[in-house]
């Protein structure tokens, strides 16, 4: 029996894809943090989500092409996913690293202690007393000495607000990678 081969392709989004992705990077205030031109998808034919990239110019070009992708991950600066049905955009850990370098400039960030920042690179809540500065939704995690952590997002349990991690550095290496 001969199974069905998964195409792989990177494209340029469609114009509602595009749309969907600049709102939700406007919203997390990461606009100009990243060329919508330069953006590139990367599908997966029967997949649920793409991965998005902002590719270099003179690399796109080869992309659009019918040239198969070796090592897609290599193709450029990687985004986030773009949920297929939802067109929902999920920003990704090395946007977070981009991101943190706007902490207390353009950009209001999650602030946290050391111990905070040790909880949270655990992928634990964050208690109030560990917090230093809590922003208003999702927003890049940062310790108090400048280190990136992820994505956090404030949470709310009775009374208790307290920050709940939406990804961060030490998954990849909980996740052995």
């Amino acid at each position: 029996m001969q199974t069905k081969k998964k195409a792989v392709r990177m494209r340029k989004p469609s114009t509602g894809e595009l749309v969907a992705l600049r709102d939700q990077l406007s919203q997390l205030k990461l606009l100009g943090a990243v060329d919508l031109q330069r953006i590139r998808l990367l599908e997966i034919t029967e997949g649920t989500y793409m991965d998005v990239f902002e590719v270099p110019s003179t690399y796109a070009r080869l992309l659009e092409g019918r040239l198969a992708v070796r090592s897609p991950y290599a193709s450029g600066f990687y985004v986030g996913v773009l949920d297929k049905p939802t067109l929902r955009f999920k920003p990704s850990i090395p946007l977070a690293f981009r991101a943190c370098r706007l902490c207390g400039l353009t950009l209001d960030c999650h602030i946290v202690d050391e111990r905070g920042a040790l909880i949270f690179t655990y992928g634990k809540p964050v208690m109030p007393d560990k917090i230093i500065n809590i922003a208003g939704n999702l927003a890049p995690v940062s310790s108090e000495n400048g280190y990136c952590l992820g994505w956090g997002k404030p949470c709310r349990r009775d009374t208790i607000k307290y920050l709940c991690p939406q990804g961060d550095v030490g998954w990849y290496l909980r996740r052995g990678g």
